[in-house]
């Protein structure tokens, strides 16, 4: 079975079915020729088809980590017409050149992610429930991928101390801010920053330490506490870190420090 048409109007987006696998070229030429025409349900909808056709879909496993991956194969020369789509998504990928004038676009880790959420957020329910009962490897695959929880954003997780950026960490059930530096140089201007800033207490209750080859520097919760600026930002970037985990258990620790910092517990 062969999953390869799509219909496509500014309010609907649907995938004809049963269609042979000689007809996806002539589609596919259409599309790539009307991509200024296309919106993006039609966009997705598109990529969705080149997925099942000719992609791929896997999560592998290095660096003691699940990374997600998904795949479009083209020809070196439909690469340029591919562009166009590929722009119109905003999901940055890259290229995988293969033998024979083979090309896969591939899209790693948080973008994969992003982009199996928008995929499947613009299927129609009872396409989905189709794609279940047929059990369609590359569509499990892409709802686990869907499913997988964000890994760190640069800067997603970082706050602005004294012009310096900190992450915010939970460590240990305890909130902190980290900052990790190679030579004791830099982390001396650091801590200058922040005491002309906070004060010379401030950093006394900073705490640095040496970690293999690198320097740690921490501000505990107190001082996080006890600065707005810096509460505020922390706030925010527990948020930010609330809205992209699945994982219940780290969602309830967070909205109990969250409390803890709006309502000023201890």
């Amino acid at each position: 079975m062969y999953i390869r048409g799509i219909n496509i109007n500014e309010d609907d987006v649907s995938i004809s079915w049963f269609l042979r696998a000689n007809d996806y070229t002539s589609i596919k030429g259409k599309i790539l020729n009307d991509t200024d025409k296309l919106h993006n349900k039609a966009v997705l909808a598109f990529i969705f088809t080149a997925i099942l056709g000719d992609g791929a879909v896997f999560i592998s496993s290095s660096n003691k980590y699940n990374e997600a991956k998904i795949q479009i194969t083209m020809s070196v020369h439909e690469l340029e017409r591919w562009k166009l789509i590929l722009d119109k998504l905003g999901f940055k990928w890259s290229l995988q050149p293969q033998l024979d004038g083979i090309i896969h676009v591939r899209f790693h880790g948080s973008k994969a992610i992003d982009l199996a959420r928008a995929i499947i957020n613009i299927i129609p329910p009872i396409l989905r429930d189709i794609l279940d009962v047929l059990n369609i490897e590359k569509w499990s695959n892409l709802k686990q991928i869907a499913n997988m929880e964000l890994k760190f954003r640069k800067g997603e997780s970082q706050i602005d101390v004294a012009g310096e950026k900190f992450s915010v960490v939970i460590d240990n059930n305890k909130i902190k801010l980290m900052r990790t530096i190679k030579d004791w140089t830099k982390v001396e201007k650091i801590l200058e920053k922040i005491k002309i800033i906070y004060g010379e207490d401030f950093v006394k209750q900073v705490k640095v330490h040496k970690s293999n080859k690198y320097i740690i520097i921490k501000i505990p919760m107190k001082l996080i506490k006890e600065h707005d600026d810096i509460k505020v930002q922390v706030i925010q970037a527990l948020r930010r870190k609330y809205e992209r985990i699945n994982d219940n258990k780290r969602k309830r620790v967070i909205i109990k420090h969250l409390r803890k910092l709006i309502e000023g517990q201890s």
